[in-house]
C-alpha cells in the first residue's frame, strides 16, 4: 500500500467532496476547503500516522498501516490513519506516531498493532500484548526542519491535508496580483533552481509568461527527477 492510497476515511473525509471536483478561483475558495477538512480533522480524537518510506515499506510498513485499517475500521468517524513520507530515522522502521502527543512506536510489526490501538484508546481487551514505545529524541530534538517540516506529519497523496497545511495559499495571493509584478518579486528572492545549474526561476517565468499558446492555457510542469541513484531529495521535498 503506498502512502497515496492509505488515507483510512475512518473520519469521513470521504463524505466531503475533493477539491479536484471543484474549480478553485479565488483564495476565499481555497480558505473554505481549508476550514471544511481541517473541521473534519478535529474531529477525530487520535490520528495515527504510518511512515510509509521506502526503508520503511522494506520493513513491512505496508503490513501495519493494512492491520492498523482493520483495527480501527469501526471507529466511527473518532480515529484517522494517515500513511506519511519518510519521517527520517529509516533503521527504526517500521514507524508509527500519534500525532500532536508525541508518541512513536518503533520497529512495528502487525502483530503490534493490536497493542498500540488497545493501549491508546484505553480499551480493555485481554488479547492485547502492550507494546513499548520507542524513543528518537536524540535524532529529532537537535534538527531544525524547514523544507521538511511537514514531512512525515502528512499524507503526501491527499490534496485536503496539503491544503490545511497552508499549500497554494502563496499561488492564490499571486493570482490575485499584476503577472509582472509577481515575476519581479521572484527575481529579487534571488530564487534558483536545485539542479547543477542553479537557473533563475524568475527567467523560467518569464519565458512561460511570453510564451504564445494558441488556446491561452499554459501549463507549469514541476521537475522532481529521481536522477541521483538512492537520493530521493525531490521526492522528500515534495512530501514534505
Amino acid at each position: 500500500m503506498s502512502a497515496s492510497s492509505a488515507r483510512s476515511t475512518i473520519a469521513g473525509r470521504a463524505a466531503v467532496a475533493s477539491p479536484a471536483a471543484r474549480r478553485v478561483q479565488t483564495a476565499d475558495d481555497l480558505e473554505a476547503i481549508r476550514k471544511r477538512h481541517a473541521e473534519h480533522a478535529a474531529n477525530a480524537r487520535h490520528c495515527f500516522r504510518v511512515c510509509m518510506g521506502a526503508s520503511c515499506i522494506a520493513s513491512g510498513a505496508d503490513k501495519v498501516i493494512e492491520r492498523l485499517w482493520q483495527e480501527l475500521a469501526d471507529r466511527n468517524g473518532t480515529v484517522e490513519l494517515a500513511g506519511t513520507g519518510c519521517m527520517g530515522p529509516c533503521s527504526k522502521g517500521p514507524l508509527v506516531t500519534l500525532a500532536g502527543s508525541g508518541r512513536t512506536w518503533t520497529h512495528v510489526k502487525p502483530d503490534d498493532v493490536r497493542g498500540i490501538v488497545s493501549e491508546t484508546l484505553a480499551e480493555a481487551d485481554p488479547s492485547a500484548t502492550p507494546v513499548p514505545e520507542g524513543d528518537l529524541s536524540g535524532f529529532f530534538d537537535p534538527q531544525t526542519r524547514v523544507v521538511l517540516g511537514r514531512c512525515g506529519k502528512i499524507d503526501p497523496g491527499s490534496i485536503e491535508d496539503a491544503i490545511v497545511n497552508g499549500a497554494y495559499s502563496a499561488l492564490a495571493s499571486a493570482l490575485a496580483g499584476p503577472a509582472d509584478a509577481i515575476i519581479e518579486a521572484v527575481k529579487e528572492s534571488g530564487l534558483r533552481g536545485r539542479g547543477g545549474a542553479g537557473f533563475p526561476t524568475w527567467l523560467k517565468w518569464r519565458f512561460t509568461r511570453d510564451a504564445a499558446s494558441e488556446d491561452g492555457v499554459k501549463y507549469v510542469i514541476c521537475n522532481a527527477d529521481e536522477g541521483d541513484p538512492g537520493a530521493f531529495m525531490d521526492r522528500s521535498l515534495l512530501e514534505g
